[in-house]
């Protein structure tokens, strides 16, 4: 695993997944849950002082909200620096698998949120998801019973070498900037990533 800087931490967002801590500008209030958030291991800011608002990430949105409105032309270079720059920024740390691998420890992800990100990672290898992002962002929702404990998926293994069972794998090359590479490289990629952003880090209609 890369090595971080020791006070790297990540923040919750509107979905359940974690991602970089900015500025605590709130977008909305969800409904009320049953349960208070759980403390996670690590250096997580939950904004615990006030469970029930959860911020989002502006950078991310208002770049959706432009690209949605056509205000960018997908094939521009602005439109691609962009994406990048905030794609760069959001995930909170320059390992993609460090930030993977910690979306265990959130109170909320639970299997249709492993299911997404695989199908991230599917895309990523091949340019197909199994679901459009369309349909993962009306599925996609914060609970206060997350159910994403325990091993990662053989497919997740794979992807990223892990190894398991004793069997050695070929690690991949997981920093940040380079798998956001892979990803834009893929037909629509680029289109595809910014709509991930919008699902991971954006508001939840």
């Amino acid at each position: 695993m890369p090595n971080l800087v020791s006070n790297a931490g990540f923040t919750i967002y509107p979905r359940g997944f974690l991602g970089a801590i900015l500025a605590p500008r709130i977008e909305k209030s969800p409904a009320p849950f049953e349960e208070q958030y759980r403390k996670l291991q690590g250096s997580l800011n939950l904004f615990q002082s006030s469970p029930a608002q959860i911020a989002v990430n502006e950078n991310v949105e208002s770049l959706y909200s432009k690209y949605i409105r056509n205000t960018y032309k997908a094939e521009s270079f602005e439109f691609r620096k962009l994406v990048m720059i905030t794609a760069l920024n959001a995930f909170g740390t320059d390992a993609f698998d460090f930030w993977y691998l910690k979306q265990f420890e959130s109170p909320s992800v639970g299997d249709l949120h492993r299911k997404f990100l695989e199908d991230c990672l599917r895309f990523i290898l091949t340019g197909r998801r199994e679901m459009s992002l369309e349909t993962w962002d009306s599925l996609l929702d914060y609970s206060d019973s997350g159910e994403m404990r325990g091993p990662v998926s053989e497919y997740t293994a794979e992807f990223f070498g892990i190894t398991t069972n004793g069997y050695v794998r070929q690690r991949r090359n997981t920093m940040l900037v380079d798998v956001l590479q892979d990803w834009c490289a893929q037909p629509n990629g680029l289109e595809d990533l910014l709509l991930s952003l919008h699902v991971l880090f954006g508001s939840r209609s």
